[in-house]
């Protein structure tokens, strides 16, 4: 019987967050006597148990901020030496996948592929100039181009971007489906009756998803609306300032820090409204589940219009006016309670994690054959 292809799938940590969830979602719907997925990655994360209960392997060598430019090369190199035989890289680490993919390349791999799902780069100066720098290098080293919107294809693949695919995110929507008796028992979890109004954010703390502006737009909307609370879901590296931010402003009691959370789709149902003020994103997976569970949404207007799946939830927003977003809030405040819905159609977009598996199985069983 013919071995499963194995796809070496390069992250930078397999934990609860967007491009890592939709992965071991895509995992676990595949069929693995066909198609097996390995991580290289730079820590361990919290689906390194399941990887390996699901089959695949798991590697790790220092990040870039760890080492520098030079060793992160050096670690590379070095592992893709000992693990020449994959046929097929995929690379999840924007700007930084040229590395990874000219180190593939130098070993012959055939099929080097390179995602993107963002549109801009945070950081320093120099960080932005060295990863700009840097990332005019993945169109050479890439053979294969995946995207999840036109607007993070051209970011990140300048003229090759005419030659991306797109793929869906694959997600299990049925679970964003509106119930009351969820909604029920999570904002019973957190002490609020019907006449509180709790707005809801998922996303990790970076200067990306704009927690400042959040919790300013936020303290603001509760001088005229004190029943407002707001829960907040997710980690990263700016967790401990907006924590201590929280208690500068005295909102200890109306902001819930509730960390990561693999029953984000229960939360969502307990939420009266979502916040998205991102500064930039590729196509934020948190949006396409908010529409799907009927949550009217606040949405960076600097972020792709097409998330707007048609579902009339979403709103687009300039964070210039910050008066605006505290405004919509006060608005939506008095059109509650939100309607449950049975579906919003968003199945017929092409979301089905079933679906969209079976393409990227077909994918990447197709790019072996040619590639071979």
């Amino acid at each position: 019987m013919e071995s499963a292809l194995r796809i070496l799938h390069i992250v930078d940590c397999m934990n609860h967050s967007g491009v890592p969830t939709l992965l071991m979602n895509m995992y676990r719907n595949i069929d693995r006597k066909k198609v097996q997925f390995d991580f290289l990655t730079t820590k361990e994360g919290a689906f390194d148990t399941e990887i390996k209960t699901l089959g695949g392997h798991l590697y790790y060598i220092p990040s870039l901020k760890s080492g520098g430019y030079l060793s992160y090369k050096r670690s590379l190199k070095s592992f893709f030496k000992r693990h020449a035989s994959y046929i097929i890289v995929h690379s999840h680490i924007d700007q930084l996948s040229a590395i990874a993919l000219s180190e593939a390349r130098r070993v012959r791999i055939p099929v080097r592929i390179a995602h993107s799902y963002n549109t801009a780069i945070e950081g320093n100066l120099f960080t932005k100039l060295s990863r700009s720098l840097i990332g005019l290098f993945v169109p050479i080293h890439a053979t294969d181009y995946f995207s999840c919107s036109t607007e993070s294809a051209d970011w990140l693949f300048k003229w090759k971007a005419k030659q991306a695919e797109y793929f869906q995110h694959a997600l299990d929507l049925e679970k964003f489906l509106y119930s009351t008796k969820t909604r029920e028992l999570y904002r019973e979890k957190l002490g609020l009756t019907d006449d509180h109004f709790l707005i809801g954010h998922v996303g990790g703390y970076t200067i990306q998803k704009n927690h400042s502006f959040l919790l300013d737009s936020f303290r603001a909307l509760r001088r005229k609306i004190p029943q407002a609370k707001l829960a907040l879901i997710g980690d990263g590296p700016l967790k401990e300032q907006i924590e201590e931010a929280v208690v500068q402003y005295k909102l200890q009691d109306h902001v819930f820090i509730l960390g990561e959370k693999q029953d984000v789709e229960n939360w969502m149902q307990s939420f009266d409204l979502y916040v998205f003020p991102s500064l930039h994103e590729g196509y934020p997976v948190s949006l396409i589940e908010a529409q799907c569970a009927g949550l009217p949404a606040l949405v960076s207007d600097s972020i792709t219009k097409e998330i707007d799946l048609g579902s009339g939830f979403l709103q687009f927003l300039p964070l210039e006016d910050k008066n605006k977003w505290v405004s919509e809030m006060e608005k939506l405040y008095d059109l509650r309670p939100r309607a449950p819905i049975e579906s919003v159609g968003i199945f017929q977009k092409g979301f089905n994690v079933d679906e969209i598996a079976k393409k990227t199985e077909e994918k990447y069983l197709y790019l072996r054959d040619e590639g071979i």
